[in-house]
Order: C-alpha cells, then structure tokens, then sequence
C-alpha cells in the first residue's frame, strides 16, 4: 500500500509546487480564420511603391478582420493565399499566427467588422 501512496503523494506536492510557480495569463485561444482576399497596399502619398505590403481580410467565426501584412521574403506568396484556413490569436489591435516554421507573427488590424451571415445550405421545400 505504501508503495502507490508515496507516488502519489509526491506527484500531488510536485503538482501544487509548479501551479503556484506559473503566473496566470489571460485567457488567450486560438481561432480559425479563412483568408477572404489578398490586396497590394496602395503607393504612399509622396508616390513611392509600398513593395511587399499587403491588406488581407481574415474572417473569423463572427469578425472580419483586414490586417497588414508586410511580406519579408519578397516572393508574394501571400497572393496565393485565399480561401485557406489558419489559425489566429486576436487581440486589441494585432492578430497573430504561427508560419510553417513556428514562428509566431503579429500583424496590425486595420479594420473589423461583424461577419456577413453564412447562407444556409438547407434548401427551402
């Protein structure tokens, strides 16, 4: 009988040691969100090119979010972007993804607003 009270006993103590050691964050959750649209970012007033930038609209669950997205590889690979699925942390002003290597990005909202409602594919008899 010993020998299970002991393990569990000291994996109870161990337990309680480490949840007190970790700081409590916000509640943060990843959310799925679907790229809508890729769009170049418009030349600057004084005219010169804003290479690499680009406006992408992400709709959420409920939100349809246009972020800045500033292409640091230069390929323009987000072009080819629309309709896939990635997984998102929204904040107040940035939204956040991890890239195919784990990175984690951040990238400013410029606009949101509440999704259009999804059509339902039932068909009316």
């Amino acid at each position: 009988m010993r020998k299970v009270i002991i393990p569990v006993l000291l994996f109870l103590v161990l337990q309680s040691v480490t949840a007190q050691q970790i700081p409590e964050t916000e509640n943060e959750e990843y959310q799925i969100a679907t790229v809508m649209a890729v769009r170049p970012v418009d030349p600057d007033p004084e005219g010169k090119p804003a290479q690499n930038k680009y406006e992408v609209s992400l709709q959420t669950k409920d939100t349809l979010y246009t972020v800045l997205f500033t292409d640091r590889e230069g390929m323009g690979a987000i072009k080819q972007r629309p309709g896939l699925s990635v997984l998102v942390l929204v904040k107040d002003n940035t939204v956040t993804y991890n890239d195919l290597m784990g990175r984690s990005t951040s990238l400013p909202i410029i606009s949101s607003k509440p999704a259009p409602p999804k059509e339902s594919s039932a068909k009316p008899q």
